[in-house]
Order: C-alpha cells, then sequence, then structure tokens
C-alpha cells in the first residue's frame, strides 16, 4: 500500500526534474536570444557586428535579471528599447515552456503512483496465469488460486484495465520456475490445509517474482522507479495471499493503492501545486535561518526537501507540524547526504516557530491544538 511519505518522496522526485528543467529551458532561451541576433548580423552584415554584440550582450543579462528576480520586462528594459522585442518574446518562451514542464511532470508524478496498481495486478494476473498454463502449479495451489479467479473485483477491475499477459511470457517464466525445487511444487503435491498453501504460494511471490534477475529486468524495464517500487509491490501482494479466506472469497476486497486514494490523490497533487507556487516566499524563508552559508550551497535535493516541509506546514492544516518535519527529515535520511537529516531538522525546527509567529501556520482538529 502507498502510504503518504512514498507519495511525498514521488513529489519530491518530480520537483527534482521539473527543477533540472528550469536550467535546460533558461539555457533554450538564452540560444534563442543569441539565434535572433545572429538573424539580425545576417541582415545588416559585418559593419554593425560590434553594435549587435553589445545589443545581444545586453539582452542575454537584461534576461536573466528578468527571470532570477522575478522582475517585470519593463522593470528592467524599456519599451523603446530595440532589444525590448526579442527579450520579451525570450521571456515568454521561457515560461510556456516551464508551463509545460509543469503540466507534464504534474501527470507524469500522478502515472508513475497510479502505475504500481497497475503493477500490482499485473503480479496477481500472472499467478493466475501459471494456474492455466501448468497443471501440477494448478493443481497444487488449487484453493489459493480459487480465491483469486473467483474475486469478482479483481476479475472486473482487470478486465477494465486491460492487463493482459503474452502466452509466451508466461510459460517463458514457467520454465524458469519450475527449476526452482524449493518453492516449485513436486507433481502429485496436497498441501495439508489452506494456511500451508497459502505460505508455500507466498514463496513464490517473494522469492522468484521478486527476486528472479529475468523477471526483475523485465520490471525494471516497464517502470524507471522499480527499485524503490519493488518493495511497495511486494508488500501489497503479499498480503493479499496473506488475508485470503477459502470460505469468503468473491467479494473479498483487494489490497487498495492506498486507505483512501482519492483524498491522497489530492495531498499528492496540491502538495506540487503548492509547491510551485510558493516556492519564492519558501526561499526567502530559508535565506534568513541560513547563517553559515548562502542558500546556493545548500544541496539541492535538501533544499527541496526543506521547501515541501514548509509548503506542508503551511497549506495543510490538519498535517502536525511534528509531523512534517519527521516525515522529511526520514526522506532525507535515504535520500540525500549523510548529514543532511540534522541539518534539515534544525532549519526545519527554526522555521516552524518563525511561521507560528508570523501566523502562517494555522492547524485546526483534534490532537493539532497548539501545533502539536
Amino acid at each position: 500500500m502507498i502510504n503518504r511519505r512514498i507519495l511525498r518522496i514521488k513529489a519530491m522526485q518530480s520537483i527534482y526534474a521539473f527543477k533540472q528543467n528550469e536550467e535546460s529551458d533558461f539555457n533554450l532561451s538564452i540560444d534563442k536570444i543569441k539565434s535572433d541576433f545572429r538573424d539580425e548580423l545576417n541582415i545588416k552584415g559585418k559593419v554593425e557586428a560590434e553594435n549587435i554584440k553589445e545589443k545581444e550582450l545586453f539582452s542575454i543579462e537584461s534576461f536573466r535579471k528578468i527571470i532570477n528576480e522575478h522582475a517585470a520586462i519593463t522593470d528592467v528594459v524599456e519599451e523603446d528599447n530595440k532589444s525590448y522585442k526579442i527579450i520579451e518574446s525570450a521571456v515568454f518562451s521561457y515560461k510556456e515552456k516551464r508551463k509545460e514542464d509543469y503540466r507534464t511532470n504534474k501527470l507524469k508524478m500522478l502515472a508513475e503512483a497510479e502505475g504500481i496498481y497497475k503493477t500490482y495486478l499485473e503480479i496477481i494476473e500472472i499467478l493466475i496465469k501459471f494456474g492455466e498454463e501448468d497443471e501440477n502449479f494448478g493443481l497444487a495451489f488449487n484453493r489459493v488460486l480459487k480465491c483469486l479467479r473467483s474475486n469478482y473485483q479483481l476479475s472486473k477491475i482487470i478486465e477494465e484495465k486491460s492487463i493482459r499477459w503474452e502466452t509466451g511470457q508466461v510459460r517463458s517464466w514457467l520454465k524458469l520456475l519450475k527449476k526452482e525445487e524449493e518453492f516449485y511444487p513436486k507433481p502429485g503435491t496436497e498441501f495439508e490445509d489452506f494456511e500451508s498453501e497459502r505460505a508455500q504460494f507466498r514463496l513464490v511471490v517473494r522469492d522468484f517474482l521478486f527476486k528472479n534477475e529475468v523477471v526483475i529486468s523485465h520490471f525494471e524495464e516497464d517502470d524507471l522507479n522499480w527499485s524503490e517500487n519493488k518493495s511497495i509491490l511486494r508488500s501489497m501482494v503479499i498480503n493479499t495471499i496473506r488475508e485470503l479466506d477459502e470460505e469468503d472469497f468473491e467479494d473479498a476486497p483487494l489490497y487498495l493503492l492506498s486507505k483512501n486514494w482519492e483524498e491522497d490523490k489530492v495531498f499528492f497533487q496540491q502538495l506540487y501545486e503548492f509547491y510551485v507556487a510558493g516556492e519564492v516566499e519558501y526561499e526567502k524563508y530559508i535565506e534568513e535561518k541560513s547563517k553559515k552559508w548562502s542558500v546556493d550551497r545548500i544541496a539541492a535535493v535538501d533544499k527541496i526537501l526543506i521547501k515541501l516541509a514548509i509548503c506542508e506546514m503551511i497549506n495543510f492544516p490538519n498535517i502536525p507540524v511534528k509531523v512534517s518535519i519527521n516525515e522529511y527529515i526520514e526522506v532525507a535520511k535515504n535520500y540525500s547526504t549523510p548529514k543532511s537529516a540534522i541539518y534539515i531538522n534544525g532549519m526545519l525546527d527554526e522555521i516552524s516557530k518563525k511561521l507560528q509567529d508570523l501566523g502562517k501556520i494555522r492547524k485546526s482538529g483534534r490532537g493539532l491544538i497548539d501545533n502539536k
């Protein structure tokens, strides 16, 4: 099951990608300015080369100032300046690229989270296919497979999402599975009871589907984040098997993407949206509290995590401040430098006090009085 820490991690990764796009978009707009002046040089000739070069350098510097200082074009260059149109065009081009990156990364972020559920269904489906293609496997795990095959909700959603496995793929993996004597059932195997059958079936999931190099390679090709999604999926599938009930399986609930995906999805989207909308403000809070070195020297991931925590403290009144801080400290332990967690903890502790003094943090609900 996807919990909110995983959503925070995926939001961080999407924002990191969005920030990486920023440099590329910036350089493309600089290239556009240079291209426009090359065109002017081709028209006017070399006699104007020095003058055109001066205008190009002025335009690039003006563009940098407009973007880096979030200034209006008219605050930097007068409208009657000969370079105004070129600068205006470059700024417009840059902002359009940023809008497109914003939309693309947001959609990709949601697709990756929801893709975990699709992969979960694919794994359940191939287990069913193993039983259909291999008589010995089907007989040995008859009761478990019956629970999966007969689950109305599972059958319906697999059909809706068009989950399909090619027969050749299923048979290829079955050949690999048959070589694993430790958990592939011997011909004529009959388990004492449903629990022992289910326990052995879980081994097939844990030690074959999530450990075999060929199988893993397949999922890695389909999912660029397989290395981190793998543990989530393994937990979802194994818990699904563990919770099967031989007596009541037709309407048994599936293991869900999250306890309340629609609610978590809103949190996920808003975290990304609020971050992008408020990043300039969040940067100022970091600048005020960064005593030892400039903000530019703070690791990129650390800065994103601090800003995400600030974003969450300000915009999500139902999440306690301490929860937000602790969550991003835990993320830092796995995704940043060894000392990052300590640094982020200190920064967020000071920034949270500042935000409370400013009245920026307003928590409501049980257990949230005084931000505790």
